[in-house]
């Protein structure tokens, strides 16, 4: 999401003060860890939004039905090998 009158709006909605979302926007303050963020992302194979990370193992990209949810979760609580 980078549009700026979008994420204004959004900020707004949820309280945020305009004058220090404008600053954020305008600035790159917070431009390493979004970096790192993305870093990460990619790391552990985040290529779509929603993604899924569930423990250790490596993400799920893409929206899931419920049954396919269930069971990554039901996974997840399994003790992994080794």
């Amino acid at each position: 999401m980078s549009d700026h009158a979008v994420l204004r709006e959004l900020a707004a909605g949820v309280g945020l003060p305009a004058e220090d979302v404008d600053d954020v926007l305008g600035s790159t303050r917070y431009a390493a860890e979004v970096r790192a963020d993305e870093r990460t992302a990619r790391e552990v194979g985040v290529t779509a939004v929603p993604s899924y990370r569930l423990g250790d193992r490596r993400a799920v990209s893409g929206a899931l039905d419920v049954d396919r949810l269930v069971t990554l979760l039901r996974e997840a609580r399994q003790p992994t090998a080794g």
